[in-house]
Parts: C-alpha cells; sequence; structure tokens
C-alpha cells in the first residue's frame, strides 16, 4: 500500500486508519512476526507518520495510530519482560524531540503518544517525560503560539495523569520510575497552573479544552494517590483543588461548568477512595445534596446559579466564586446574564448581617486588583460592578468609616488609566453615574471622572458620557445643586458632544463643571498634539477609533 501511493491523497484519509487498526489487531493477536526487523521497522514508521500527520492531519487517524502503538510496542519492542536493548532511549529520546518541535499537530499527536507508552519503556524515563510534558504544558506569553497549541497542552495534561496510572505511586519511590514524593508537588503545580489558562484566538476561549482535560486529570490523580498514598494529598492540595473547581462551575462555558460540576459531586460524595480536608464538606453537602448527582444540570444557568452562590458565605470559596460569577453576570448570553445576576443580586440583597457583605465587598476588591488590566476579568468585572450598584446592593455601605466605595472607584479610575478600549471605556462610565448615588466625597470624584469623559478625544466617548449621565441625573434629582438642575439637564440634551470643535466642547465641560460644583478638569494637550501632529498620525489615529467603534458595532 505504501508502494503504491494509497496513504496519499482522498483515499489516505481511508487507508491511514485502517492500517493503524490491522497494526494494532496483528499486535493483540500477537502474530509471528517477531524476528522481521524490516517489517517491525515499516509498522512503526507507519504509526509515527499517522502521530506526526505531516501529509494529512485528521485527528480520528492520529487517535488511532496512539490506539495503536501500546499493543504494537508492547508485542514487538520487548523480549522477555523488558524493551530490547536501546529501544526505549532512543523512543523516549525521539518521541520528546519531536513533541518539542514546531509543528502544531506533531506537538499534539507525540504528548498523546508519550501518555499511551507501556510502563517498561516508560521505567527509568518517567522524570525525563513527566517534565518534557509539564515544559509542553507551560504557557510561552505569545498570544499566536499559545492559541496555536493549545490542544498540545490538553494532550500533554492528559498524558501525565495516564504516564502516572501506567506507573502507579510510591511515597518513597524512585522518581526515575514512578509518582513519589519527589514529584508529586511538580504535577499539582501543573495541573493548577493550567487551570488558569485563558488563551484565546479567532476560535475564542480555546483554552477551554485545557481546563476540560485539567479537570479530569486531576480528578485520576488525586484519586489513584487517594487509593494507594493517602498520606501524599495534603490539605492544602485539597482546597486548591476544590477552589479551582468551584471556579470553572461558575463560568460562563455551558460543558466547563458541568464538567467542573459533576467532579465536584463525585469527589463531595466518593467513597472509594473517601476525599479527606474537603474544605466545608458539611456545607457543601446540604447546598448539593446526593439527589444532585443525577438531577442537577450543570450546564442550565436556571438551575445552578441560585445554588453556587450559596457558595459565597463559605469564607475559602468565596474569591473563587466571585472570580468565576464575574465572567458569567458580566457575560454577553442573554440567558447567562439574567439568571446568574439575578442569583447574585438576590443573594447579596438577602443578607442581614452587614459582615457578610463587607467580605463579599472586599473580597470583590481582591480579585478586581489581582486581575489589573486584564481585560477577560475587568471588563466583566465592569459590568458585574454595575449591575449589583443599580440593584442597590451596596446601599448599605454609605457610612463614612466605609471605604469600599473610594476604593472601588479608586480602582475603576486606575483600570481605564491610558487604555484605548473603547468597551472597558463605556462600562466605566455606568459604573461612574452609578458611583453618584453614594455619600458626597465619592460623588464628587465620580462627576469629576465623568466631566473628564465629556472631554474625551473620542466623539462616542463623549456622547455616551452625556447620555448616561442625563439619565442618572433624571432618575436621582439631588444629585446637583437644586437652582441649575434644569440648566444642567438643558446642557447635557442640547449640546452635539459629537462635534468635532473640541474648543468648544471643552468651554461646555466647564460650564457644567461650575454648575455642578466640581473642580474643571486640567487639560494636559492630548486633542491639541493630536491635532498638530503629522498627516500620518492623524490617519493611524482615525483607523484605531475606527477599529475601535467597529469592535463594538457602533
Amino acid at each position: 500500500m505504501d508502494s503504491s501511493m494509497m496513504f496519499r491523497g482522498v483515499s489516505g484519509e481511508l487507508m491511514r486508519p485502517a492500517a493503524c487498526f490491522l497494526i494494532r489487531k496483528c499486535s493483540i493477536s500477537k502474530l509471528p512476526f517477531h524476528d522481521d526487523a524490516e517489517f517491525i521497522n515499516h509498522w512503526r514508521n507507519i504509526l509515527e507518520d499517522n502521530i506526526q500527520c505531516l501529509q494529512i492531519y485528521n485527528p480520528d487517524i492520529q487517535k488511532a495510530a496512539v490506539s495503536a502503538l501500546k499493543p504494537f510496542i508492547s508485542e514487538y519492542l520487548k523480549i522477555e519482560g523488558v524493551g530490547k536493548t536501546g529501544v526505549a532511549d532512543e523512543l523516549v529520546d525521539r518521541y520528546i524531540s519531536l513533541m518539542t518541535g514546531v509543528s502544531q499537530f506533531a506537538k499534539e499527536g507525540f504528548a498523546m503518544a508519550l501518555g499511551s507508552l507501556p510502563g517498561f519503556i516508560v521505567k527509568g524515563h518517567f522524570k525525563q517525560i513527566l517534565f518534557a510534558l509539564i515544559a509542553t504544558t507551560t504557557l510561552t506569553g505569545k498570544a499566536s503560539e499559545d492559541g496555536k497549541y493549545a490542544e498540545s497542552r490538553a494532550q500533554a495534561l492528559a498524558s501525565i495523569a495516564s504516564l502516572c496510572e501506567t506507573m502507579g505511586v510510591d511515597v518513597s519511590g524512585d522518581p526515575m520510575n514512578c509518582v513519589c514524593a519527589d514529584n508529586i508537588n511538580s504535577i499539582y503545580d501543573c495541573f493548577f497552573e493550567a487551570m488558569k489558562d485563558y488563551t484565546t484566538d479567532n476560535r475564542g476561549d480555546i483554552a477551554a479544552f485545557v481546563r476540560e482535560h485539567c479537570m479530569y486529570s486531576l480528578e485520576k490523580v488525586t484519586c489513584l494517590i487517594l487509593r494507594s498514598n493517602p498520606e501524599m494529598f495534603t490539605k492544602e492540595t485539597c482546597e486548591r483543588l476544590m477552589c479551582c473547581l468551584v471556579q470553572q462551575s461558575c463560568e460562563k462555558i455551558d460543558r466547563i461548568r458541568n464538567i467542573a460540576g459533576e467532579i465536584i459531586l463525585r469527589l463531595v460524595y466518593s467513597d472509594d477512595p473517601s476525599i479527606p480536608y474537603i474544605p466545608n464538606h458539611q456545607e457543601i453537602m446540604q447546598i448539593f445534596p446526593r439527589s444532585d448527582i443525577v438531577g442537577l444540570n450543570w450546564a442550565a444557568p436556571s438551575d445552578i446559579f441560585p445554588k453556587v452562590t450559596e457558595l459565597l458565605k463559605l469564607d475559602i470559596y468565596r474569591y473563587s466564586v466571585i472570580l468565576g460569577l464575574t465572567v458569567s453576570v458580566g457575560g454577553l448570553t442573554e440567558s447567562l446574564v439574567k439568571h446568574s445576576s439575578q442569583s447574585l443580586t438576590g443573594y447579596l440583597n438577602r443578607l442581614q448581617d452587614g459582615v457578610e457583605l463587607s467580605a463579599f465587598a472586599n473580597t470583590l476588591l481582591d480579585v478586581f486588583k489581582n486581575f489589573h488590566k486584564v481585560d477577560r476579568v475587568t471588563v466583566s468585572m465592569l459590568k458585574m460592578i454595575n449591575i449589583l450598584v443599580t440593584y442597590g446592593c451596596f446601599n448599605n455601605m454609605e457610612e463614612k468609616e466605609n471605604t469600599f466605595p473610594l476604593e472601588l472607584l479608586g480602582l475603576c479610575k486606575k483600570e481605564i488609566s491610558k487604555t484605548r478600549d473603547i468597551q472597558k471605556i463605556l462600562c466605566s462610565i455606568d459604573v461612574f453615574c452609578g458611583l453618584l448615588s453614594f455619600r458626597v466625597e465619592v460623588k464628587q470624584k465620580a462627576f469629576s471622572q465623568l466631566l473628564m469623559f465629556l472631554g474625551h478625544r473620542y466623539p462616542m466617548i463623549r456622547k455616551s458620557a452625556a447620555n448616561k449621565l442625563y439619565e442618572t441625573l433624571l432618575m436621582f434629582d439631588d444629585l446637583t445643586p437644586e437652582e441649575n438642575q434644569e440648566e444642567i439637564l438643558t446642557i447635557l440634551g442640547d449640546t452635539m458632544w459629537d462635534d468635532t470643535d473640541m474648543d468648544k466642547i471643552r468651554e461646555v465641560r466647564n460650564k457644567l463643571s461650575d454648575l455642578v460644583g466640581v473642580a474643571r478638569p486640567k487639560f494636559v494637550g492630548g486633542v491639541k498634539k493630536a491635532s498638530a501632529s503629522s498627516s500620518t498620525s492623524k490617519g493611524d489615529d482615525m483607523d484605531n477609533y475606527k477599529d475601535l467603534l467597529g469592535r463594538v458595532g457602533y
């Protein structure tokens, strides 16, 4: 078939998986080709070519080749329980070299292949393979590469779990041969880092595949350890594991929520093995009774968010729940935003204890600080804060000694500082308008920021700020001096805020500042510098503005 070029073209898509299937069945059947080195090498080349996918990329062909690899190696590259001389060293080195190359499909294929190797090959090479796979899961920091290699990271995580199952666990064992005290922390650290992978490309949140494989791998390795050497599973590891799963169970992707939720319930109600150290174990069982194992649809926002918001009362899970809810409440899908926001606002408005509300607010600020300038979180955070302020969830925090409103305002200002992300600025306008209803000190600073937006370089920002401020002043008639209210509303409503004459715009804005009773914003010369720059700079500026408008559909 090879000499007849039947592995090429359209026919190759049919013949390649068929050849891998034949090799697998021949290996399982122990057909007597053991002494024919040329025959065995030819079969090996066929399998490796299909794993590498140089001519045709088809995930089904790749999986067929990997499924045939283990029985083939176990039968034809093994002599009396050990590998043929030098085969293990050569095989491991070659596969690691191909996995660490630049080919996307080769990385993915040989990451799978390394996880499927039989124990006699891995023995003595466990540490080498393990750390090569861990290196494959590590992000480079380059968005183009991280998006391109997401599938290989996912397969590497699955292979780490497969290797652990193949070689077993021994707390005092040799790190070259098995999972032991010397490498267990590296394995868990790799998994927990992978749970933070939110790489996106033109396909969207492509790292969802990584987190999905990671959650399954975490469950496999944890159960494996607890069945053989439970003393290796620490309280800290259990806390990190549960917090990661809880966060994923609150996020916006239905499939990820479903996987995380099902794993949580399997761990909470597991008897073989029993999972020790689960934080607030009894409270979780009260929120999610045993019947939820089969009766709760984690993918349905209407079913799950009323339950997960109850986890906010548990200190250890509060940060993870808020982080997960942020991208759901501030998301785009109507049903997701509706049910997640209703559940969250309903929970907060039911709180009778000011201590619990303060704990929620302080944790919210911690999340905001820790994800400063991380647009995936902060844009959604601004949307969520606007919803919470609109529904009056923080009305009980207006006391002078409470620093939450001021800290929140300061974080919002810091987040939009020097940004050109129009979506983020528009979301912040809603937050600043909501903060106008707080005490005088907060109101004055929020007004100052909104007045700065009225002189922004982008007409859309000026117009949106004016419209939102007009609506807010109509709703709350005690935010401005009573004698100036009508004039302020007239100016906001009648001024053409998208006018190109910035001197005229700033003059109107300064008049508004005087009427409101807020110091006039200081002009730093940004617009004049832009207008005085070369025609090339003007062109670039307009291209950027058009791009911003296009991204928000304006």
